[in-house]
């Protein structure tokens, strides 16, 4: 079928920059920026819905588009922000290929090096949060260098760090944040995060996505393909992956998208070099949602390497020996129901590290793996002593007890038992009230667990919503009373965690409705880097990343040292109290904790929410772990 461009509506919005050499600086020429946005542009062109915008000059000059000068691009932002302007956009994708660079003394914002000047981040910041007022969602790509301490490296042609030279800037570090477009001071409680250090931490987590090549002490460099030509890393990898999905014709989640680029980066790397992808913001209804999204799904990220099939979880995610996991291609479609007609691998865990586990085939039916090839797997058995023990009761039908126990293998960390004469400890009972026909869950003790949906034995899906309950209910308790009795003590003194706030004789912070409560978080080591991930255990039964959206961290730098403050609230008012978990996880290398998150359980029954979600990130040599735990009771005012 035919179809004239014009006439489609184009609700997506694409400005590409590249800047590859600049009008007052000679050194440092980029020879992949320009050949970063034409990738991109050759993906989204085609596109009907999407509009695209190219400002780029290569190192020799050669100019797509529009030349990215100062007056151009500000030109641009100013065009699409203004009030008055009419427009059918719902999503607009900015990516930037280029140098980057600090501010001089006293600036603590990135700079973007373009053709004749700088652009900082802080006055990017206003324009990007006038389209979130216009209820536009805004994806932002930034494959340059972020910190100043990249320029140590100044022998490598190839690393996107310019280092700042104040004769080149004329105007646009004062003028590009004109007016309102200024979003508001840096917050100095943030300083080590890169999102809200360099000015984006004003806008809404939920309206923007912004993907940046590496961490705040990390360098972003330039690849050499196959051909001779060069591409940023990030920008490659990236696109490698949305055109791997076209082709396949498959939609998986944005997550796991993320995941993918974060370890084909670092594969990419040489031997000494780090680069991690980092996420802020949502990685929901981005730009790219259209091209690759799923529904969602409990799909986790693992790896092939030289022959070993790596998991990137280890101890610290609850994984054991023993355990298996179901695992596809990256490229198969989600959520997980949809990849029927694919083959399917079964995996077991062999041995377990700190963060990472190595995996084995189990059966030899099936085609060889890929080499090096990104897979995804679901956690399939557990083998873990700690299930979560539940005890089904006579007062439940015997045909509906036979039920719920077939349907327990889709929970992993759930274990049933109708026996009177059980061997182990139950942590939960239900029953069957027959006075109300609802099921009634109690906790070890005999008392009622609050906030639990309320099922009818008669609704036609009681048993499998009951089945979601005791599913969600066995994860959270399972990692809640997960400790970290493996952790390493080295690391465990390196970090520190203290606040002014005493504990109770029973070890629990009572802390008010709207009160808050600090931790300082140190890492008193002087050259290594910390990350640290933030859990709460809500009386919801959800547990949330704290810290940010999907499985990201902080990273503390060596001697860095930073106050954690959160507001307590009751989430039901009607409460005159609330009890809440907080977990702080330390690790000596980036990970994500994304597989511990859950939504909240009356989320389940309404379809909203999964609770089987799982998340991983990058192997490295360095594992060790640590975590510090926190136990409040938040009291009505």
């Amino acid at each position: 079928m035919a179809y004239y461009k014009s006439e489609i509506v184009q609700t997506h919005h694409a400005i590409l920059i590249g800047v590859g050499s600049h009008e007052m600086v000679n050194e440092k020429p980029l020879h992949g920026a320009l050949a970063d946005i034409e990738a991109v542009a050759a993906i989204l062109d085609p596109r009907p819905y999407v509009k695209v915008t190219k400002l780029g000059i290569g190192s020799d000059g050669t100019i797509s588009g529009q030349e990215p000068t100062w007056r151009n691009i500000r030109g641009l932002f100013r065009a699409i922000t203004r009030e008055d302007f009419q427009s059918p956009t719902t999503h607009v994708y900015i990516h930037f290929s280029g140098h980057g660079s600090r501010g001089s003394s006293g600036q603590d914002h990135t700079l973007l090096a373009i053709y004749d000047d700088w652009i900082p981040t802080t006055g990017l910041s206003g324009y990007l949060d006038r389209l979130i007022r216009k209820g536009i969602h805004v994806t932002l790509v930034l494959d340059c260098c972020f910190s100043g301490a990249v320029h140590r490296d100044q022998g490598d042609g190839g690393v996107r760090f310019l280092e700042y030279d104040p004769d080149f800037a004329s105007n646009a570090v004062d003028s590009f944040q004109d007016g309102d477009t200024w979003s508001g001071a840096v917050q100095d409680d943030f300083r080590g995060a890169v999102l809200a250090a360099d000015g984006f931490n004003t806008l809404d987590p939920k309206a923007c996505t912004i993907i940046t090549a590496c961490d705040s002490h990390e360098q972003a460099t330039e690849r050499k393909k196959k051909d001779g030509t060069y591409m940023g890393v990030l920008t490659c990898c990236l696109v490698w992956a949305l055109e791997d999905l076209m082709k396949k014709g498959t939609q998986i989640e944005d997550k796991s998208l993320i995941r993918h680029l974060r370890y084909q980066v670092q594969k990419a790397q040489k031997a000494h070099q780090r680069q991690t992808p980092m996420l802020y913001g949502s990685s929901e209804n981005n730009f790219f949602t259209e091209l690759i999204s799923g529904s969602g799904s409990g799909i986790v990220s693992d790896f092939h390497e030289d022959g070993t099939i790596t998991l990137d979880a280890g101890k610290a995610h609850g994984v054991h020996v023993g355990d298996e996991y179901d695992a596809v291609p990256f490229y198969a479609a989600e959520p997980a129901d949809r990849v029927t007609s694919m083959h399917s691998v079964r995996l077991r865990v062999e041995e377990v590290d700190n963060l990472t586990s190595r995996l084995s085939r189990i059966g030899t039916s099936i085609a060889p793996i890929p080499f090096a090839s990104t897979w995804k797997a679901t956690l399939a058995v557990l083998s873990s002593s700690n299930k979560i023990h539940i005890h089904l009761q006579s007062s439940i039908p015997e045909a509906d007890r036979r039920a719920l126990l077939q349907q327990q293998g889709r929970y992993p960390y759930l274990c049933l038992d109708e026996s009177d004469h059980h061997a182990a400890p139950n942590d939960f009972s239900v029953a069957l009230d027959p006075q109300t026909d609802t099921y009634v869950i109690n906790d070890a003790t005999g008392q009622r667990v609050p906030g639990i949906p309320k099922i009818l034995g008669r609704d036609r899906d009681a048993l499998q919503n009951l089945s979601k309950v005791l599913g969600h209910l066995a994860k959270f308790n399972f990692f809640k009373d997960m400790d970290s009795q493996q952790a390493d003590e080295d690391l465990e003194l390196a970090f520190t965690v203290s606040t002014t706030q005493r504990r109770g004789e029973d070890g629990w912070y009572e802390v008010p409705h709207r009160g808050d409560w600090t931790a300082t978080c140190v890492n008193k080591s002087d050259c290594a880097h910390l990350y640290i991930s933030v859990f709460e255990f809500g009386s919801c039964w959800s547990i949330e990343n704290i810290l940010g959206r999907d499985g990201e961290f902080w990273t503390l730098s060596p001697a860095e040292e930073r106050d954690l403050t959160l507001e307590m609230k009751l989430l039901d008012r009607d409460k005159e109290e609330e009890d809440m978990t907080i977990k702080i996880y330390v690790t000596t290398k980036p990970t994500s904790f994304q597989g511990m998150t859950l939504p909240k359980l009356d989320q389940i029954i309404s379809g909203k929410g999964d609770s089987e979600t799982q998340a991983s990130n990058p192997l490295d040599k360095m594992e060790k772990w640590a975590v510090h735990c926190f136990r409040f009771r938040i009291r009505a005012g």
